[in-house]
């Protein structure tokens, strides 16, 4: 009886993830065939089910290398490590003009609490308007102060409750829980759901969904979706994405996405285009410049014409804290 091949672990390097080449996933496939036709059937799905999870880590691996290089807020928040990031930037829109601003986030953790407690604070959100990567239901939720405790965390899955006060000194209450977990292969989903209380606006919901996709050593296909509803703003708000991201060496990487973007109050399909991004490390790991453009198909309101809008967003980035 032959026993199934042990499979071997993939190189870490230090700072970025392993690498799953195509032709590491084919000998694995070929391992896979081999142990179906000559192993007992239990020993076959053990063996599949192990290549299926030592995969998945590693896709989420490397989306979760990108989420942190490119300062997505999510990386922040589950990060174990406390995070500062000063950005001061300057963005140009063909059709609103050009406006320059200083962004600041910082997530602290308190080690007393075996690190379930962080205090938050954000500044202003960043240029782009219809930037996914921005924190939910934050788009209009300035200079906050706030403190998130995570409740449960195990599993696929993660609960954190928040509170917090908003410029104007209203308190806002929310909750929002978190699933991720391997699809197929090179395949990773992650599920956020959240709910939140500002005093004198009202209730709001939001839920985003990712997939992401591992191709070749160094990058990543993401498809995004976030639909959001609020009182303050009436109806649903929808923002998709679909892109590529790639690693091109250890201090830089680019991307490439179509996003687009609706509402229903009034029934409208806001905006769709293509957009490009730049990120390279200067200084170290926590001095960073990013440049992003974007060319969308615009539409203000019902009955205006849609037309062609250009956008040019470039910033400094000063992160300090844990791993970047």
């Amino acid at each position: 009886m032959i026993a199934p091949p042990k499979p071997h672990p993939l190189p870490v390097r230090e700072g970025a993830p392993s690498p799953c080449c195509r032709g590491l996933c084919a000998r694995r496939l070929l391992a896979a065939a081999l142990v179906l036709l000559c192993a007992p059937a239990a020993a076959a799905e053990d063996f599949i089910d192990r290549e299926h999870e030592r995969l998945s880590l590693y896709a989420n691996h490397l989306a979760g290398w990108f989420d942190g290089f490119w300062g997505h807020h999510k990386a922040d928040q589950e990060s174990p490590y406390s995070k500062m990031r000063l950005r001061p930037g300057y963005s140009w829109d063909e059709a609103d003009g050009s406006d320059g601003k200083l962004h600041f986030k910082a997530h602290f953790k308190l080690p007393a609490l075996e690190n379930r407690l962080t205090v938050l604070l954000l500044g202003e959100p960043d240029d782009f308007a219809g930037n996914i990567d921005q924190p939910a239901l934050n788009s209009d939720d300035s200079h906050t102060l706030g403190l998130q405790y995570n409740l449960h965390h195990g599993g696929h899955s993660r609960f954190d409750a928040v509170i917090g006060l908003k410029k104007g000194l209203r308190e806002k209450f929310g909750a929002k829980y978190r699933y991720h977990r391997p699809l197929w292969g090179d395949h990773f989903f992650h599920l956020s759901e959240q709910l939140i209380w500002i005093r004198g606006r009202g209730w709001g919901a939001l839920t985003h969904m990712v997939i992401d996709q591992v191709i070749g050593e160094n990058a990543v296909m993401r498809w995004e979706n976030r639909l959001q509803y609020t009182e303050w703003l009436d109806g649903f708000h929808w923002q998709g994405r679909y892109g590529w991201q790639g690693r091109l060496n250890d201090r830089s990487a680019a991307r490439a996405f179509a996003y687009a973007s609706a509402q229903t109050k009034p029934n409208l399909f806001d905006e769709a285009g293509l957009g490009l991004g730049y990120r390279t490390r200067l200084h170290g790991d926590w001095l960073s410049f990013e440049v992003e453009t974007r060319y969308g198909w615009r539409k203000e309101a019902p009955g205006l014409e849609r037309g062609g809008v250009a956008q040019v967003q470039v910033r400094l980035e000063a992160a300090f804290g844990g791993p970047m």
